[in-house]
């Protein structure tokens, strides 16, 4: 048991060896931690017995982290997994509890890959698994940094890309996760469930320039709940009525920005019209006025996903797709529902370029406006 001022024993297999040991104390914490930018993280494990150091009273923050080490970590700052009295690795009761919750490891059959490092993508795995969520490559990335709980190395960039996925995990690192998993609240851990998650991947991406494609979003869209083609005017279990267009496109961009607002809800701006949801995503939907070359700039930021929305307690963001049905009506006509599936499941053709009721389109990735379309002039060349 963990003691103030005193270590607990150590988490890595030479801990049987006794070639680590705990030799730092809680108030002035490791040598060489005093100037690292998770000081103050690395001391927080430290008192709640969730990290060790070794006995020099070195903590050795940049060093890699094996699945192991972060297993036993994580479970440390939830769980007390019960002693197993025949069990020949140190680790084992770890690994057993890690099983019993369906969480996925490499180590779980085979100790030897227990002392690999893990990456990061893995432990976004892992950590979204014992949120109760079973999130894969992306999208588990998303959910860590979508909650708060990592941030890119960039931290301006918040694509995939620059979380790394295939990057090693530091010591540091691993603490700073795992505090900031504590500090949104969560006291407990999940079981992952052996049903798939889908997440919602129009708020980051991996590749901010690139054309939209069938594996960057098709695969983890869901079709919104309740969300036909006779879904206008319907009044949802939260009292909201969805819109209905009764107005047709004109020539006058002020014109139809106006219908736009009056009739399906969206806010006039200083550069065109955005629609949020009270109690959603704000900002969901942007549109900006014309300019040479194309008529208007359609942003999204999100589309309606019921495991995302319900991870992150948005209620209201089925609202997004049923607005945009009546959108597409106004710029597309009788071909809106070819653009609205192209958009809930993502597969665009021709990498995003397509022609629609006489409109050229240029759908595309930008990791600031998140996903978003030039649509041109009718009968016009888009430029």
């Amino acid at each position: 048991m963990y003691k103030k001022g005193v270590l607990a024993t150590t988490l890595i297999a030479s801990i049987m060896m006794g070639s680590l040991s705990a030799c730092a104390s809680a108030s002035t914490g490791f040598s060489d931690t005093q100037h690292h930018w998770a000081k103050n993280n690395i001391e927080w494990a430290l008192q709640n017995g969730i990290a060790h150091g070794y006995k020099d009273g070195t903590f050795h923050p940049d060093d890699k982290v094996t699945e192991a080490e972060f297993l036993t970590m994580l479970i440390n700052a939830f769980a007390k997994p019960g002693d197993m009295p025949n069990s020949v690795n140190w680790s084992d009761k770890y690994y057993a509890f890690a099983n019993q919750m369906n969480y996925v490891t490499n180590g779980g059959s085979d100790t030897a890959k227990r002392n690999n490092p893990i990456n990061r993508q893995e432990v976004a795995e892992l950590i979204a698994g014992t949120q109760g969520l079973d999130y894969t490559g992306d999208n588990a990335v998303m959910y860590l940094m979508d909650k708060g709980i990592a941030k890119g190395k960039n931290s301006s960039d918040r694509s995939v890309q620059s979380f790394d996925p295939t990057g090693n995990l530091t010591r540091a690192e691993a603490v700073t996760f795992i505090k900031n998993l504590k500090d949104k609240g969560n006291r407990s851990l999940s079981a992952r469930p052996k049903i798939s998650s889908k997440q919602s991947q129009a708020v980051t991406q991996s590749n901010p320039s690139s054309t939209v494609t069938q594996q960057q979003r098709s695969e983890n869209s869901v079709s919104p709940t309740n969300v036909v083609d006779n879904s206008v005017g319907l009044t949802y279990p939260d009292g909201w009525t969805a819109p209905v267009l009764k107005s047709s496109w004109t020539n006058d961009e002020q014109k139809n920005f106006q219908i736009l607002s009056n009739e399906l809800g969206f806010e006039k701006t200083p550069t065109g019209l955005t629609y949020s949801i009270p109690t959603g995503i704000r900002n969901a939907i942007t549109i900006s006025g014309s300019k040479d070359g194309y008529e208007l700039k359609l942003q999204y930021f999100l589309w309606h996903d019921e495991a995302f929305d319900k991870v992150h307690h948005m209620t209201g963001n089925y609202r997004i797709p049923v607005v945009s049905k009546e959108l597409f009506k106004l710029y597309f006509g009788k071909e809106y529902m070819t653009i609205w599936n192209y958009y809930n499941t993502g597969k665009f053709p021709n990498n995003g370029s397509f022609t629609l009721n006489g409109r050229e389109v240029k759908v595309y990735w930008n990791n600031q406006d998140g996903l978003t379309a030039l649509i041109g002039y009718p009968n016009k060349p888009l430029k």
